[in-house]
Order: structure tokens, then sequence, then C-alpha cells
């Protein structure tokens, strides 16, 4: 059965400063599509999205009083070889933070950087390798 990497990237600013963690998200099913987070603030409405292929799936959640939720779409994902990407922006976060909003737009408009698979699409977009030992 073949794999297709998932890239989880994550939107949302960080939980509370009491928080041990910040918030996390999974893709914990691709038949059908479950999404579960955590680390989010308590009550905090997040907006999920779950995209591969010519997919975009988005729906808003409310993270329970604990800062966690689950949501599912009763499709499943495609099953060509792509990248599968899903982010989940909550409300909350640090105003102070230098990156608060520097992304928002990007992400209301769906137009969300891509994420590279293999070597060929690293290519152009890389810039600087490091390889321990070497200078």
């Amino acid at each position: 059965m073949r794999r297709a990497l998932v890239a989880v990237s994550l939107l949302a600013l960080a939980a509370p400063a009491s928080a041990v963690v910040g918030p996390s998200v999974k893709l914990a099913s691709e038949r059908p599509i479950v999404v579960r987070g955590s680390g989010f603030a308590p009550r905090d409405r997040v907006v999920v999205k779950v995209m591969k292929a010519r997919l975009v799936l988005s729906r808003t959640v409310v993270a329970s009083a604990t800062g966690t939720f689950a949501t599912r779409w009763v499709r499943n994902l495609p099953t060509v070889c792509a990248t599968t990407r899903v982010t989940a922006g909550g409300a909350s976060g640090h105003s102070d933070s230098k990156h608060f909003n520097d992304q928002v737009q990007r992400y209301a408009d769906g137009n969300l950087r891509q994420v590279y698979f293999s070597p060929d699409e690293l290519k152009g977009h890389i810039e600087r390798t490091y390889r321990p030992g070497a200078e």
C-alpha cells in the first residue's frame, strides 16, 4: 500500500503561557477524513482545512473546555500520490508576537504555501543546505 507523505502545518498561534505544549493538529484518518487537534485555547474557534490534490475542505469547529477538537468529513481523501496538508488556525494567541498576523491574508484567501514532496520539487526553493560535519 502506497502511503502519501502527510505534511502537517500548523498556523495556530501559541496557547496560553500556562500550557506545557502549544497547539498541534493531526490527520487521524484518511478514510473517512478525521482531523484531531489539541493545545488550543478553551472554547477557541478553530478553522480546519484539509487539502490534497485539487480537494480543499474547510470547516470551523469550537475547541472543548480542555482545548481539544475532532472533526470528521463523510468522504475519503483522493488516492493519488500527493502531499496532504492539514492546517488549523485558532482565534487566540499572543498579539505581541511578530508572527501574530503575518500570514493571515494568505490563510484567509486559501493561498497557502506549497509543501514540497520530492527533491525535484525542492529545486529552486532551497536557500542553503546543511550537512553535519561539513563546513
